[in-house]
């Protein structure tokens, strides 16, 4: 098929592949890349099978019967390192020796090799338990065996990995727990057993006419004959490691979940075979809900869809669809145990590959899953299907964004940006909405087809604050890639309309907190989500050259510009310092600016942030109480929790150890209600006077709290906070 895509590929990307190709790297990638280095393993079949023949016809030259072992091994490790490191362009150093090991599955296979090979020569040379000349045999046959077992371990160990960061997010059982552990735990003590009974076996039985050396006394044979140690050890680490790869494969095939995930399957399948689609519908449900990778997870989604699209669900049908395309923009490493059953027997391939067989039909269902399994695979005849269809309507914006959707998909990131900004141009051209832009934000577009049901907001700014919000998103973005639950809008560009900037960016349908809260529709769960993800974005986003935000000036600032009388805010100010000691020990984070207008639930009930401009340092408490400071809807018990959640979830996604005085946070986020309240009374004082009410009560209640719960210290502070107490009184009748 022909790229007809090609055409439209920008000037960035393209230099972008112009510059990877003039690399001397690139050169030699291009040299190396082709079917032999691609499929290692069937190339080093091949040569297992050619030097056999060899070794048969000519015995006399090759003496060593395990010289097609080492041949076709060597193939295999050679093509192996070509295809990750060149190929695939795997980096090679990572942090920790662990970390090494996981990532680096093929030299880890080769040093598992050369050990191998050198402690058995070393030490079986002597044993007398080995049949003469049978050594170099029995070396290559360690060899081979330690570097397979080897780089299984380390893949093996790597999705175990990325198993139980997948199991942390979900509620597990303790038999669960223990059913995880399991292969390793058992794995140690048959180590313990083999090396024993080869122990035992090569210094009591004799095998030939010669006898074993080793004397039964370990600590003795040790110190005497490190190397025939070293060889019982291995022998028995070969043993142990089949063993290991044998469990966790029977473990991933039997886990509860995998049997879970299969019990699903098979009964999703059943229902569809007797013509019960609600059945059918019900098991499918369940099965998205599982956890899976996301390749998975999108696969799930896709098969939900057209459970619906049969039942002529359209809205449920295009809504699954519109989440797994939604889903293409994560990187989450999370699998399951049946995710790792699937992967050891390539099943995820084989099965994607039949549906493809079945999806020649032109019918909307067909194409739809055509597209996705395309996307999955990284084929660019999902492209050049979509360029087609764009050709043909040179007009419909909706297939336009939709191109530069699949194209972003691809990795062409700046092309996908282009085509977008090309939709939101024929969009405000044919709606004549060019005047209508006046506000700081307005909704330009909304794509109301079935497959994308997204908003285009157009936010107005300068340059500068417009581009340092579309970095702060991507930054956010990154950290929200391992979590399918947690989202920021998708920046598509600055474009300029009438002489004023405007940052566009696309935004999934969805209410926003503060919406809920005014309608009463908002739960406590509402608030626990929207405390995770903050806790998430303050753990992980880099604070690094961001300076200090000073809330004093800020706050003496803001209440002189609305007219507040002098000695109010002289008050204030001097009252307010004071309280200053109560936020030295408090992390300083990001200012999310995190209030409840700033969240946004979309139509999957995940959770959106919105507004991520570039912000200074504030106490991590600032952010608590810019959730919970404007809108009296919980309890005091309630604040509490989710202000602990807030707390818990910072020190639960930190890198290093985070250690929360609870008391001390505590009395921080109290403080920080006042302060936030004052600082946000001159932006809600004259269009928000319902927030500006709950706020100054909020203040006030804080206070309050403070006096009964933390009694030491308002003593020492009584006279800054009843003055504060007053102030706040005053500031509701200005």
């Amino acid at each position: 098929m022909q790229t007809k895509f090609l055409e439209d590929i920008v000037r960035e990307d393209f230099e972008h592949e112009l510059a990877l190709s003039r690399r001397l790297g690139s050169k030699i990638k291009y040299f190396l890349d082709h079917p032999l280095s691609r499929h290692p393993i069937a190339t080093s079949s091949i040569a297992f099978l050619v030097a056999e023949y060899i070794r048969s016809r000519y015995p006399e030259i090759i003496p060593i019967a395990q010289i097609n072992l080492a041949s076709s091994y060597g193939v295999y490790a050679v093509l192996g390192l070509i295809k990750e490191y060149v190929l695939e362009a795997r980096k090679f150093a990572t942090k920790g020796i662990y970390n090494w090991f996981l990532h680096n599955p093929k030299i880890a296979a080769l040093i598992g090799t050369t050990i191998a090979g050198l402690a058995t020569y070393y030490g079986e040379y002597e044993m007398a338990d080995v049949v003469p000349g049978g050594v170099e045999s029995l070396t290559v046959a360690h060899a081979v065996q330690a570097g397979i077992l080897t780089e299984a371990a380390s893949r093996g160990l790597n999705n175990l990995r990325k198993i139980r960061k997948g199991i942390r997010r979900v509620k597990s059982s303790i038999g669960g727990l223990i059913y995880n552990i399991a292969p390793a735990a058992i794995s140690s003590l048959a180590f313990l057993y083999y090396f024993y009974t080869t122990y035992l076996f090569r210094s009591q039985r004799r095998i030939t006419s010669y006898q074993g050396f080793l004397t039964g006394n370990l600590l003795e044979d040790i110190l005497s004959h490190p190397g025939a140690i070293a060889s019982t050890a291995a022998r028995a680490g070969v043993e142990t490691a089949v063993t290991f790869g044998s469990l966790l494969v029977i473990t991933s095939a039997l886990h509860p979940t995998t049997l879970k995930d299969y019990s699903y399957r098979a009964a999703r399948l059943y229902h569809s075979a007797i013509g019960n689609k609600r059945k059918a519908l019900h098991y499918q449900e369940k099965i998205v809900n599982l956890q899976n990778s996301i390749e998975k997870t999108i696969e799930d989604l896709v098969e939900l869809g057209n459970n619906y699209y049969e039942n002529e669900e359209r809205d449920n049908a295009f809504r699954c669809y519109r989440r797994a395309l939604r889903l293409f923009s994560k990187k989450s490493e999370h699998i399951s145990y049946a995710d790792f059953f699937r992967r050891t027997f390539i099943l995820n391939k084989l099965i994607r590959s039949i549906k493809s067989l079945f999806c020649r039909k032109h019918d909307e269902v067909s194409i739809i899953n055509k597209v996705f399994i395309n996307l999955l695979n990284k084929d660019v005849s999902a492209v050049d299907e979509m360029k087609s269809a764009v050709d043909n309507n040179p007009e419909d914006a909706n297939l336009v964004y939709m191109y530069g959707k699949v194209l972003d998909v691809l990795g062409y990131k700046h092309s996908g940006r282009a085509q977008k900004i090309r939709a939101v141009y024929k969009i405000l051209e044919n709606n004549n909405c060019l005047q209508d832009i006046l506000g700081n934000k307005h909704i330009v577009a909304r794509f109301d087809n079935d497959l994308l049901k997204e908003e285009v907001i157009a936010k107005h700014g300068n340059v500068k604050d417009l581009e340092g919000e579309i970095r702060t998103t991507e930054n956010i973005a990154e950290i929200t890639s391992d979590f399918e639950d947690r989202d920021v809008p998708v920046p598509v560009g600055v474009i300029k309309i009438q002489d004023k900037n405007y940052y566009i960016m696309e935004m999934v349908a969805g209410d926003l907190l503060a919406d809920r809260i005014r309608e009463g529709r908002a739960k406590v769960d509402d608030f626990y989500a929207v405390a995770d993800f903050m806790g998430l974005i303050h753990a992980r986003f880099d604070t690094e050259n961001i300076a200090e935000r000073s809330y004093l000036d800020t706050i003496r600032e803001r209440l002189n510009s609305v007219d507040v009388p002098m000695h109010l805010v002289d008050a204030v100010y001097f009252n307010l310092a004071q309280l200053n000691d109560s936020l030295s020990n408090i992390k300083k984070v990001y200012n999310k600016d995190g209030h409840p207008g700033n969240w946004k639930f979309d139509e999957f009930g995940g959770v959106v942030a919105l507004d991520l401009e570039e912000g200074r340092l504030v106490p991590l408490t600032f952010d608590t109480a810019n959730l919970l400071n404007q809108y009296q809807c919980l309890d005091d018990n309630e604040l509490d929790r989710v202000a602990l959640k807030h707390f818990n979830s910072f020190a639960e996604y930190s890198d290093d150890h985070i250690d929360i005085n609870i008391s001390e946070y505590e009395l921080a986020f109290l403080n920080s209600i006042i302060i936030r309240t004052l600082e946000i009374y001159s932006q809600v004082k004259n269009n928000k006077r319902d927030v500006m009410v709950s706020s100054l009560n909020s203040a006030q209640k804080a206070i309050k709290r403070i006096e009964a719960k933390h009694q030491d210290y308002y003593h020492k502070k009584n006279c800054p906070y009843l003055i504060l107490y007053n102030a706040i009184e005053q500031l509701k009748t200005i």
